[in-house]
């Protein structure tokens, strides 16, 4: 899970399971997980499962008040401050979850 450095359109992750080190394109991610039905979770991103070993790896940010001070120095912190520019990153280029409301969907509102 740990991500390893962030880049302008993609990230370089390593995958808890198998240690393989993989480029992940901001276009393969997304903020959001429907958790159960009609809940979702926007502080999540579900990355691609790994190729190398199948594993499925979640990250979430974590409130702002966590965050560690600027100059903290530690994977913990540096991963976690990895983790919230990701979030932010996608938010910005709207790689975030259409939640829609429960029910069903029709096409053309009821006459």
């Amino acid at each position: 899970m740990p991500i390893l450095e962030l880049h302008d359109n993609d990230v370089d992750q390593q995958c808890s399971a198998c240690q393989r080190v993989r480029r992940l394109p901001h276009a393969d991610l997304e903020v959001g997980l429907q958790i159960a039905p009609g809940v979702f979770d926007l502080s999540i991103v579900a990355l691609p499962v790994c190729s190398g070993c199948g594993a499925r790896e979640f990250l979430m940010r974590t409130a702002d008040e966590a965050l560690p001070p600027p100059r903290v120095e530690g994977f913990p912190d540096r991963h976690r401050a990895l983790v919230h520019a990701l979030h932010a990153a996608l938010v910005r280029a709207e790689r975030v979850l259409q939640v829609r409301p429960a029910g069903p969907q029709t096409s053309t509102p009821p006459a």
